[in-house]
Parts: C-alpha cells; structure tokens; sequence
C-alpha cells in the first residue's frame, strides 16, 4: 500500500467514526419526540403547529451542525477537499449506529433526562419555590405595611368621627 492508499483508509476510518458521531448526535437532537412519543404523544411540544415548527428547529439546527462537523472535519483530515468517500463513510458510521447503537444510547439518554427532570422537580419543589415563595411574602410584608398603617389609620380616624357625630 502506498502512502496515499493509508491516508484515504485512515480517513475512511475517520469518516466512519464520524458518522457515528453523526448518529448520536441526531439522537441528541430527536430526543424530544422520541420523549413524546413514549408518553402517547399528548405533550404540548408534539401537537400541532408549535410541535411542527419545533421540529423543523431541530431538524434545522441538526444539519446545521452536521455541516459544521462536516467541514471541520474535511478541512483537517482531508486539506479541504471534498470527497465521496466521506460521504460514504460517514452515511455508513450512521446507518450502523442507527442498527446497532441506537437503542442503548436512547436508552441511557432517557435515564439521563429523567434524572435530570426528578432533580429539577426536587430542587424545585423542595428549595426554589419555598424560598420565593419567601422572598414575595417578605418583600410584600415590607412593601405592603405603610400602605395597611396607612388604611388602619384612616379607617379608625373615620371610625372616631362617626362614633362622635353620632354620640356612641
């Protein structure tokens, strides 16, 4: 084999690497609807119109990023040129991860999400709604005072008066 030969299989290689990377990486971004999906699809984010644009966001922002990978990619290993032997191999890292590594990544990806959504529902429950709930009673308490001092003052200053013009 010549030095060439190596250099493209060493960037095939690269290239398949790269498509699993690719793989996990959709994986990443329809984690949404497969979420969705595993709840009979009756979550806000996959109904309607604002569930379509959604998806359009994330199919959007997945090649957006891919294409960024892509040329990154490219540019290092390849000098900038473009060839479809990538293509081929990060299409094939793809449609293997797909096959054989999906499912357990989605599997790990939804332990992750639901761990993250119980500490958040924690943290939420237990520490950031008590301590605004806090936070607004005493500022309300601080805020509101002068205002009630104010009313209390008033009503018995007109309670005073009724009760002489009417000699109580």
């Amino acid at each position: 084999m010549s030095v060439e030969q190596l250099s493209l299989a060493r960037y095939f290689a690269f290239s398949v690497v790269e498509g699993f990377f690719v793989g996990a990486l959709y994986c990443v971004f329809t984690l949404r609807r497969t979420l969705a999906a595993d709840k009979d699809a009756t979550s806000v984010f996959s109904e309607g119109k604002f569930g379509k644009i959604l998806t359009f966001i994330e199919d959007l922002s997945f090649f957006i990023v891919f294409t960024a990978v892509y040329a990154v990619t490219d540019y290092y290993l390849n000098s900038g040129k473009v060839r479809l032997l990538s293509l081929f191999g990060i299409v094939l890292g793809f449609f293997v991860f797909n096959k054989t590594l999906r499912s357990p990544f989605l599997f790990v990806c939804r332990k992750i999400t639901g761990l993250f959504r119980s500490v958040f529902v924690f943290l939420f429950g237990k520490v950031i709604f008590p301590a605004v709930k806090a936070l607004f009673f005493a500022t309300a308490r601080v805020l509101l005072r002068p205002v009630f001092a104010f009313c209390s003052y008033y009503l018995i200053k007109r309670d005073a008066r009724l009760a002489y013009k009417f000699g109580k």
